[in-house]
């Protein structure tokens, strides 16, 4: 299957599960993004609502996978990660490019907080809890999710923790 395939398929998934629990969103359609620093250059959203995502996966379980989501320009503390997963340092690693769509269901550059494949843990950086609405990956690097944290925690398990050492 094409990467364009694999985008739309994700997307459309993304889409239907968020219709499917009445999670009210908004899907923006702009052009290709692929950095952060992209999002800040050709998108109007307010920074501070940004949030960028990022797969990881122990070293104990291989073929699951934990979405960790931060602010859009602060660094991910894998140290935190740990602590707030209870493993070592050491167990943790970003998932491997040649696994990425694969594993979570969506191309590289744009993964949100709800994927074709469902994550073993959802963890969120604590200062999120309180942005609303957040803007994140939706499965397709031409489109942007616009959606409330409480409402998208109806239907996925979400925990909060401390990611980023206030960076930013």
């Amino acid at each position: 299957m094409s990467s364009s395939g694999a985008t739309l398929n994700a997307l459309d998934n993304i889409i239907n599960t968020l219709k499917l629990h009445n999670v009210g969103f908004v899907l923006h359609e702009h052009e290709p993004v692929f950095t952060m620093e992209d999002f800040g250059s050709y998108l109007a959203f307010p920074s501070s609502h940004l949030v960028k995502v990022l797969a990881l996966r122990t070293k104990a379980d291989p073929t699951g996978f934990i979405l960790t989501g931060i602010p859009g320009l602060a660094r991910l503390g894998l140290s935190l990660v740990a602590e707030a997963l209870k493993v070592s340092r050491s167990s943790l690693q970003y998932l491997p490019r040649a696994q990425f769509t694969s594993t979570t269901g969506c191309p590289i550059g744009a993964l949100g907080l709800i994927t074709p494949q469902r994550a073993s843990t959802v963890l969120i950086d604590s200062s999120l809890r309180t942005i609303d609405p957040i803007y994140c990956g939706a499965g397709s690097n031409r489109h942007t999710l616009e959606l409330h944290l409480a409402q998208l925690e109806s239907i996925i398990p979400v925990r909060y923790a401390c990611l980023t050492n206030g960076l930013s």
